[in-house]
């Protein structure tokens, strides 16, 4: 039983750690860095594959997963927009094979 309270009170300080991080970061930043957030997506992921959150904690956190994929997708979008912009490339170019200058 002791075990049991054990790992439901780390468990309990993972996922609020987790919260905590995200809630500052989206308070201290609006907009948090592509980076930044595939990190925290990453850890979040590995948190819930553990397997060690109550069923709550893990309906929560992925929520929190699934709003952070959205922001990483349409920042990788948006990149992939400004890219075709700059090379002059229309949406339905075809690929061309990479051939170096070497």
């Amino acid at each position: 039983m002791a075990r049991v309270r054990s790992m439901d009170v780390t468990s309990s300080r993972m996922f609020a750690a987790i919260c905590d991080e995200s809630m500052t970061s989206e308070a201290e930043n609006q907009s948090p860095s592509f980076e930044d957030t595939l990190t925290e997506l990453e850890s979040l992921v590995d948190t819930l594959e553990r397997g060690d959150l109550t069923l709550e904690q893990s309906l929560s956190a992925f929520e929190r997963g699934i709003r952070l994929t959205r922001t990483c997708r349409k920042t990788l979008d948006d990149a992939e927009q400004k890219v075709r912009v700059l090379t002059g490339e229309s949406a339905d170019a075809e690929p061309e094979p990479f051939q170096s200058s070497d």
